[in-house]
């Protein structure tokens, strides 16, 4: 030790070779480890939207309802939204008129008319009004007392939004009933079609002239319970959706590929249609990092090495200090094992001290996190730190005093 005192330099260089390295590597280490949060927040954070567009000059997407149900089932879909639309007839008390019967023909049996040409207008149901009014830029007026919270089906009853248009046309006003027989047609009423009563709580505006004057925003819940405006298995069969979006649970926002697998598979028989989401952008945007930190997973190990490789030489260097204090200690007559013992204790408290030196400069540069991390890596080097020193220490205890004295005497 006191060798160690009087010439510091290899021992100082050891321990700054070891704290750095540790140091070091815990702290570019924890630097990947934050990195990886980051892009688990970024894909945690993210609400990752998935809407059906039609294609193929279609203005309607050709899904049916029992899909909705099996899509709004997978556990990677948080939420759905939907607006889907049928026709309607507006009902003023009288009777729906009968339909034409073909005049018979011998030999041949026609099948019954059923439907009888009427004006139609549009029934369209949503099952998120505040999502339905930012896509379309929709406004709503409530009457006094209503909001949005109201507009749900409440029993058998169902609450409507209308055109002030049609208030003008009709004469009714805000918390009147309006009388619809809903239809599965474009111009045409099954001549049985009952009819249904649905309150109206409020007006609604929208620029784009996707609704006509006479168009009726209803809760979608209105097609298959309450009043069930879809009240034959025709009107289920016909009436699509006019938009549909999905919302991913941010659990499988990594999965998103196999979850569009998933969808095609339940929309396969769909007509043509594609997927706009922002998946994308979400991926876009977390591939540069996730590249930086894989190549700094790479650099790991060779850094480890490399770090591990210069404590080593530092060792060995200080191994070979050693030289001169072993041939006195062995000219004056110490045996050779007891030398090398007694310096390879040394060696190793000093590794002690550099080992404690290390973690507790790790733990402040990458937290105590990563301590147990510095603790294993500096105990690593220090082992093959001892090994190396070691080695010129076994050297120099096994030399020939007689041909070590002579080449002392020649330099």
């Amino acid at each position: 030790m006191k060798h160690m005192i009087r010439k510091p330099m290899y021992s100082l260089i050891l321990l700054a070779v070891m704290v750095f390295g540790t140091a070091f590597l815990s702290f570019f280490r924890a630097d990947i480890a934050a990195g990886w949060a980051q892009v688990d927040r970024l894909y945690d954070d993210a609400r990752i939207t998935i809407e059906l567009v039609p294609e193929g000059g279609w203005d309607e997407i050709q899904m049916k309802t029992h899909k909705n149900t099996m899509i709004s089932g997978m556990p990677e879909i948080s939420e759905t939204l939907t607006l889907q639309e049928c026709c309607y007839v507006l009902r003023d008390g009288t009777p729906l008129p009968q339909p034409v019967q073909p005049e018979p023909v011998e030999g041949y049996e026609f099948e019954p008319v059923v439907a009888v040409p009427m004006q139609t207008h549009t029934i369209r149901g949503t099952n998120d009004l505040p999502w339905l009014m930012e896509y379309w830029d929709i406004s709503v007026e409530w009457m006094k007392g209503k909001s949005v919270a109201d507009f749900c089906v409440t029993g058998e009853s169902a609450p409507c939004l209308v055109r002030k248009e049609l208030l003008e046309q009709t004469g009714l006003t805000l918390g009147d009933c309006i009388s619809v027989s809903p239809t599965p047609w474009v111009g045409e009423v099954h001549h049985q079609a009952p009819t249904f009563e649905l309150t109206i709580i409020g007006t609604y505006e929208e620029d784009f002239d996707r609704t006509g004057e006479m168009d009726l925003l209803v809760p979608e819940e209105s097609f298959l319970n309450g009043p069930k405006l879809f009240w034959s298995g025709d009107m289920m069969y016909r009436c699509y959706y006019r938009a549909y979006a999905m919302k991913m649970d941010p659990a499988f926002n990594r999965e998103y590929d196999r979850v569009e697998e998933e969808l095609q598979k339940i929309l396969y028989d769909m007509g043509a249609f594609s997927f706009a989401t922002n998946a994308r952008s979400i991926e876009n945007a977390a591939r540069p990092l996730i590249q930086k930190l894989q190549m700094q997973e790479l650099l790991v190990l060779p850094l480890c090495v490399l770090l591990m490789l210069a404590a080593f030489v530092a060792a060995v260097l200080l191994g070979m200090s050693f030289d001169t204090e072993v041939f006195l200690r062995l000219m004056w007559g110490e045996k050779r094992a007891r030398v090398f013992a007694a310096l390879l204790t040394v060696v190793g408290l000093w590794l002690v001290i550099c080992i404690a030196a290390s973690v507790t400069t790790a733990t402040l540069a990458a937290g105590s996190d990563w301590l147990r991390w510095a603790a294993k890596y500096s105990s690593m080097t220090a082992v093959g730190c001892l090994l190396g020193c070691g080695i010129p220490l076994a050297r120099a205890c096994g030399a020939n005093l007689v041909k070590s004295y002579q080449s002392r005497e020649g330099e």
